[in-house]
């Protein structure tokens, strides 16, 4: 089915020129555009206003009839019309007279699609019709009937073609021309009582001396292409409904584009004749935000055109849009089906000219990449058509002319003609391996350039960061957030108290045209001038070089990959993924819960669910002080006033009572007085696996590796001073033995100790004047003796803090120093405060800081993926950062990584569903494996075999709802045959029975498997039995081991 007529059409000259044609409704006008600095107007140059009713119409490319158009009518005759064949000097006498014309009359008169001439071959003319009886599809000989009239003969080739004239005759009106009325048979016809909805003849190479192949749409489900040498055989035919549009590639001669009523770009290529290279919509458009991409609905298109001057752009107009979309698709790298089979791309700076390509890349098959759109500003009214201007001042800058209905004369057909300018702009993707593509400021043109691995050293003395202006950079990348870190020991000492950023063991990697290991001056000019040595910095390249290490769903994998706070996230969602197995107990759910979590408790599995029943809309998640009733509040309430508040949460504390029961930590370590010492030892286990075990046992480890300096630390940290003591008169260094005879004096004086006492003084200026913090720590604690002046050091790493202010702080002192900890660490995005808040609630508030100041999505979408969908399930911003960085790993062609990352995420969620299903959480487990269902829908459809009508469609595998087709049968109806075609569909191998398309989605025997070698099959239990009592296959004469895979 054709799309509806559109009121005004536009057709710029295909030579290149600013004159551009527009008709609609029964004009016909030829326009040229006349450009400056100073001015932009239209100059009308002459046209017809008697065709009728005008459907479509084409502009010749032939070199010797310029002003050539073909109209094609509703009435079903085609006209030949020169609009502006005269000289300007008497160009304005004949505005009054009609053009002269020819009609070619279609035998079956029914209305005209489609008229298109060829660019190879301009004296070709295809034209499509609606569907009635004989061919839709008819080419005709133009040039060639032209010169027949000229010789006064006609050729053997074609005798029942009668001539007719393409020349004016000197202002003679219609009825006197002698070739007003011929009617010349086509040349070929193809479509036997089909509908055409577009035609195009597709782009030949200037080498090349075949003849054009014909690409059309044909009865609304098949695009097919013709060679006009061999008719009427087709070269390759599609089973699609994106039969509008058909827009051929003018630089690729295999490839054409085409759309359908769901508003999907479709590129196809000769040598795929199976499906689509490359598909995209306004979905798929980059300024449209995460956010709001699942609420976009495409709209159809109604026109689409490449640019006959850059490579790759295609330009496409939505119905009753305002805008245009310019898309910019690159041909990707060449796919090859044997190794060895030749190098790859090359590292060369230059414009690849249209055809100009080497014989290896022309004749493999290039896999395209959507490298970018963009939005050119918005039209004043909505648009029913456009064309590309060339402009005469700025060859790399982009005019687009719209066409709209004047608005302004209501009742009238006037149309508005408005242009506007695209500037050109330059871009960079990886379209390989180590290969970087970057658009240059010459038409059709771009750069590649080489990524070289770092070299194993690199010198760096620290004086460009102590310089102003390494400073004053240093600020600047800062403030963006988007900077590598070198990990370098020259580097100044780690401050928790920065900014965070994207950080890793890695070194920025050098960019080179070649593969040399310095770059020279001259490619250094080149880069700096592209615009690419900032590239060096950007987030996207230390995604791609984690990925390459192996940064994936490992994270004890990642925390070795990584280093500083990044480092801490991954350690500790390694320990929190190890406590989560055995971390559900009486209806509670411990995991991946934080140390505040922890202690001021969280609601049950069971209320937690009625709560969100009863809600309709409820944020994510709330801040610590935004809880209105907690469990620390009331027992410290109970503390204050004397009520009975603490028995209110008496399942909640038998619940962190009974898990430190199950995990054995009871007596591992103690804890100072406490009201809740469950919760203070739950909450301590997930520091890390130091505090978990005897402090002598950790200490032994470190005397073992004979870092007698890391047992006094711990050691110290755990309270046991004098043990301390003598691991610091055993170490080597000389400046570290010298603290033990002050921690002695301490052990011997704590009775004299006292704020203005001298040993006190003396603590306190070794403190200020320490270089490591935690012997910093030490003097401050050993200078008042309270702890708290020990965990207020911020060189300690934050774990270690929180367990010294877990084992030793009072009730009234450890929940604020820990919210003012938290409130902190989340104004400053520090990943190291997961341990503060875990993977839920305010962790996630956490990591949405975190990558607002350093755009790092990868780290954050890994650390989500542990507990969505399995834990998390409703949370927009977990669902956005999953999806933003498989679009990032699908955008730098890491197929690979990402279906990694999603088969660890689904594992994971399926763990977690089995978890809750064995624990008796069903409703839990319900959830679960709906969330999996959407995240990932079920891939596999049923369809016949003969005429591909899916009966069971792949949104709803194995079922009759939804099916695209429109499949309908009766359910009352046991029916094992196609409702398409009426082909028996197969049978099982076993049992010989014919399935049943209603059967399909029922559970048990009725399902169907098949071997993906021999394509046998049958009922699953059939063939299941059948494979324990035999390895072969049971289709007689068949070989095949199906078991073995």
């Amino acid at each position: 089915m054709a799309q509806p007529a559109r009121t005004k059409i536009v057709v710029s000259c295909p030579s290149g020129s600013n004159r551009f044609v527009v008709g609609g409704g029964s004009e016909l006008r030829l326009y040229e555009w006349e450009h400056s600095s100073t001015h932009s107007r239209f100059n009308h140059l002459g046209g017809t206003s008697e065709l009728g009713q005008l459907r479509t119409f084409a502009w010749s490319p032939h070199t010797a009839f310029p002003d050539l158009v073909a109209v094609g009518l509703h009435a079903g005759r085609i006209l030949l019309l020169r609009l502006d064949s005269s000289p300007p000097a008497t160009r304005a006498h004949q505005h009054g007279n009609p053009p002269s014309a020819v009609q070619i009359n279609i035998r079956h008169s029914r209305p005209c699609n489609v008229v298109t001439f060829s660019q190879a071959e301009p004296g070709l003319l295809a034209v499509g019709l609606e569907k009635g009886r004989g061919e839709s599809l008819l080419i005709y000989d133009v040039e060639h009937s032209a010169r027949a009239i000229e010789s006064g003969k006609d050729t053997s080739n074609t005798p029942s073609t009668k001539p007719f004239i393409l020349q004016r005759d000197g202002g003679a009106s219609h009825s006197n021309s002698p070739s007003g009325n011929l009617e010349p048979s086509p040349l070929l016809s193809f479509g036997s009582s089909e509908t055409v909805t577009a035609a195009a003849f597709l782009s030949t190479s200037a080498s090349s001396s075949s003849s054009p192949l014909l690409a059309a749409a044909m009865a609304g489900k098949w695009l097919r292409t013709y060679d006009l040498r061999s008719p009427p055989s087709t070269v390759t035919t599609w089973g699609t409904r994106a039969v509008h549009c058909l827009a051929p590639n003018p630089f690729n001669s295999q490839q054409f584009a085409s759309s359908g009523e769901d508003g999907i770009v479709r590129l196809w290529d000769l040598r795929r004749p199976m499906d689509a290279l490359l598909s995209f919509s306004e979905v798929d458009a980059g300024a449209v935000s995460a956010r709001t991409r699942p609420t976009i609905v495409a709209k159809p298109l109604v026109e689409m055109k490449w640019s006959q001057t850059r490579k790759g752009i295609l330009t496409t107009l939505e119905r009753d849009s305002h805008a245009l979309r310019v898309w910019q698709v690159e041909d990707g790298p060449v796919a090859r089906l044997e190794s060895g089979a030749g190098e790859g791309l090359t590292a060369d700076h230059g414009a690849y000219e249209g055809h100009a390509q080497t014989a290896a890349a022309a004749d493999g098959l290039r896999m395209p990449v959507l490298l970018g759109d963009r939005r050119p500003r918005n039209f004043q009214n909505p648009l029913t058509s456009f064309a590309f201007l060339p402009s005469p001042h700025d060859p790399t800058s982009t005019h687009f002319l719209g066409v709209s209905r004047d608005t302004s004369s209501p009742g009238t057909s006037g149309h508005r003609l408005e242009v506007i300018e695209l500037p050109a702009t330059q871009h960079s993707a990886f379209i390989d391996r180590g290969l970087l593509v970057s658009s240059d400021a010459a038409p059709s043109g771009f750069s590649t350039f080489h990524i070289d691995p770092p070299p194993p050293e690199v010198p760096f003395t620290g004086e460009e960061i102590d310089s102003p202006e390494g400073l004053k950079a240093n600020r600047i990348l800062l403030a963006r957030g988007r900077t590598l870190s070198l990990n370098v020991a020259s580097l100044p000492a780690f401050d928790r108290n920065r900014t965070p950023r994207p950080s890793g063991s890695v070194t920025p990697r050098r960019l080179s045209r070649s593969g040399d290991a310095q770059a020279g001056p001259a490619e250094q000019d080149v880069l700096s001038r592209s615009g690419l040595a900032a590239l060096s910095t950007d987030v996207s390249v230390l995604m791609r070089q984690r990925v390459e290490k192996g940064c994936g769903s490992d994270a004890l994998a990642n925390a070795s990959l990584c280093d500083s706070s990044i480092s801490e996230l991954w350690s500790w969602i390694a320990r929190a993924e190890a406590l989560s197995k055995d971390a559900c107990l009486n209806d509670y759910d411990f995991r991946y819960r934080g140390v505040i979590p922890i202690l001021l408790g969280f609601h049950s599995c069971s209320s937690r669910d009625a709560s969100a029943s009863s809600t309709h809309a409820s944020t994510p998640h709330h801040s610590p002080k935004s809880t209105s009733r907690t469990i620390y509040s009331d027992i410290t309430r109970s503390l204050r006033k004397g009520d009975e508040a603490q028995t209110k949460n008496a399942a909640y504390s038998a619940a962190a009572s009974a898990l430190v029961q199950r995990r054995k930590i009871d007596g591992t370590f103690a804890i100072s007085s406490s009201s809740f010492a469950s919760q203070r030892k739950l909450a301590l286990q997930s520091c890390g696996a130091d505090w978990e075990e005897d402090y002598e046992a950790v200490c032994l480890r470190f005397i073992k590796e004979d870092n007698y300096e890391a047992a006094a630390r711990h050691a110290f940290f755990s309270g046991h001073l004098e043990k301390a003591m003598l691991y610091l008169k055993s170490c080597k260094e000389e400046n570290v033995r010298m603290l033990a005879p002050i921690l002695a004096a301490y052990i011997t004086q704590k009775d004299l100790k006292g704020t203005d006492s001298a040993y006190a003084d003396l603590c306190r200026s070794l403190s200020s004047d320490g270089d490591t913090p935690w012997i910093r720590a030490m003097f401050a604690f050993l200078a008042s003796g309270d702890w708290r002046e020990l965990v207020d050091e911020t060189g300690l790493p934050l774990k270690d803090r929180v367990a010294v202010a877990l084992r030793f702080l009072s009730d009234s002192e450890l929940l604020p120093f820990l919210q003012d900890l938290g409130n902190e660490a989340l104004s400053t995005g520090d990943p190291e405060a997961i341990v503060l808040f875990g993977l839920r609630g305010d962790g996630l508030k956490l990591l949405s800081n975190f990558l607002d100041r350093t755009a790092d999505v990868q780290t954050v979408a890994l650390a989500v993926s542990f507990v969505f969908p399995g834990i998390i399930r409703s949370d927009r911003r977990v669902q956005r950062w999953i999806q933003t960085y498989r679009s990032a790993l699908d955008g730098l062609q890491l197929y690979a990584s990402r279906a990694v990352f999603d088969s660890a995420q689904g594992r994971r969620a399926r763990a977690a569903m089995e978890q809750a299903r064995l624990s008796g959480r069903h409703n839990e487990a319900v959830e679960v494996n709906k969330a999996l269902k959407k995240a990932a829908p079920p891939q596999m459809l049923v369809r016949c075999q003969f005429c591909s009508t899916n009966i069971a469609p792949a949104a709803q595998p194995l079922s009759l709802h939804g099916a695209d087709r429109g499949v309908v049968s009766s359910l009352g109806v046991k029916s094992t045959l196609c409702p398409t075609c009426s082909k028996s569909l197969p049978a099982c191998a076993i049992c010989l029975t014919k399935p049943s398309i209603h059967s399909f989605a029922a559970d048990g025997s009725s399902n169907l498997c098949w071997c993906q070698k021999c394509r046998h099959g049958g009922h699953t239990m059939h063939v299941l039995e059948w494979f324990e009592r035999s390895e072969v296959c049971a289709v007689a004469d068949c070989d095949c081991r199906c078991r073995d895979g």
